[in-house]
Parts: C-alpha cells; structure tokens; sequence
C-alpha cells in the first residue's frame, strides 16, 4: 500500500486487495477538504469583479484629495547647516581651526622623518630596538625593519 504525499489518500499496489473502506476513508478526506476550501472561498458579488475599485467612500475621497505629483520628492542639492545636529564625534569645524591645526605640523620635521630609515624607538624591558618601514620591490610595499640599539 502507498499513500499520496498531502492528503496521504491510500494507493493500493496492483497485486493488493481492494478495500473498500479504504476507498471510503479516501472518499471522506477529500470531501472534508472540498468542504473546506468551499467555505473558506472569497464570495462573488453581483456587478463586481476581480479588477473592480471597491473603495469606500470615506478611502475614494481621501485619494482624489491627493494632488498629482505630491509624492514626487526631489533631495536639495544642499541644505543649511542648521537642520545638521552636532554631537561629540560630529562637529563643523572653521577655517580658523583647520588654519590652526594645520599650522602645528612642522614641514621641515616630518620630512626628516620620512628620510630617516628608522626613525621610532622601544623597548622590550631589557633591549632597545629603533624601528621604522622601507620599500621593498620584491614583496610589493612596505616592510616592517627594526634593530638593537647597541
């Protein structure tokens, strides 16, 4: 015996004997389920159809007092700096500060120290090593260089 895989209706083989309370089991699930699916069916009413506009009054009123167009949204292309809100890790900052701030490096300075092959310092609690990186052609960038200060 094999059964169908939704309804698990039984399948008698070719070789089996016939049941007819099986065939009657099978009879009353499908029954069941057609009762179901005709008492759960969305009913048809007259002068209406699938496609038909089936608003209220109040939601057809509503809609028609919407103007064309009034969801057509365009972004400004920039906006005041008023409706910005600033907070501790977001704030405007200027020309004064970035003169400022860009005043405190030391042009002449940080040159030298690209030019320095190692040009940092630290220690392991017993050695001093200086450190710095160098190009190296041959591993495509930067590498890392460090040596004991003696």
């Amino acid at each position: 015996m094999k059964y169908t895989g939704n309804y698990n209706l039984k399948k008698p083989d070719g070789t089996d004997v016939v049941n007819i309370q099986d065939l009657n089991d099978n009879m009353d699930i499908i029954d069941t389920q057609i009762k179901s699916l005709n008492d759960n069916k969305v009913q048809k009413e007259t002068g209406k159809g699938l496609s038909s506009n089936d608003f209220t009054t109040a939601e057809k009123n509503k809609l028609s007092g919407i103007a064309g167009g009034a969801n057509n949204y365009v972004h400004p292309a920039t906006h005041p700096p008023s409706i910005i809100a600033q907070d501790k890790n977001n704030r405007f900052v200027t020309d004064a500060e970035k003169t400022a701030w860009n005043g405190k490096l030391n042009q002449t300075d940080f040159i030298e120290h690209l030019a320095e092959s190692m040009p940092h310092v630290f220690t392991d609690g017993t050695k001093t090593y200086q450190y710095g990186f160098k190009t190296n052609a041959t591993r495509d960038g930067l590498v890392f260089v460090y040596e004991e200060v003696i």
